[in-house]
């Protein structure tokens, strides 16, 4: 009988132990599992770190690259205001060179209007249709002086 028990218990352990080692086999290859995976979230991580790096190299190249454009932008907007005051100071010594006084359509079209103050300062007040005209563009009078009468004519 104790044979029998012992057997029996012999038998248990064996099972136990089969048991134990399936387990453990498992476990093993849960483990190996989620290292691998941790692996790769870590290899992830590394890349997406990377990669944030690098788009904040790229952002800051960018705007870099604005500020330069910007700047060029600047620069080429003063130089041609520059040559269009200079063109205007040049088309008005020609005119007055060659007598004419009043300006083409085309530079007087380009001006921008004056500032109210500018007007006021000028004499000038802005109207609307409702107000009547003042001074001498009143209806009724004549804005042209008449030319002087010599005495050549009246004879």
């Amino acid at each position: 009988m104790k044979l029998e028990a012992l057997r029996q218990t012999a038998a248990r352990a064996r099972t136990t132990l089969a048991t134990a080692q399936r387990k453990a086999a498992e476990l093993g290859k849960k483990a190996k599992i989620a290292r691998g995976k941790a692996d790769e979230i870590r290899v992830a991580y590394k890349a997406a770190r990377k990669a944030a790096k690098l788009a904040k190299k790229v952002a800051a190249a960018a705007d870099e690259d604005t500020a330069e454009q910007r700047r060029i932008l600047e620069k080429a907007r003063k130089r041609l205001a520059k040559a269009l005051k200079k063109a205007t100071r040049a088309k008005a010594a020609a005119m007055k060179k060659s007598g004419a006084t009043a300006a083409p359509r085309a530079s007087r079209m380009a001006r921008k209007p004056a500032s109210p103050k500018a007007r006021a300062k000028a004499g000038q007040t802005s109207r609307t249709a409702d107000e009547p005209a003042a001074g001498p563009e009143a209806p009724g009078t004549n804005p042209v002086p008449a030319p002087p009468q010599s005495a050549s004519l009246e004879a």
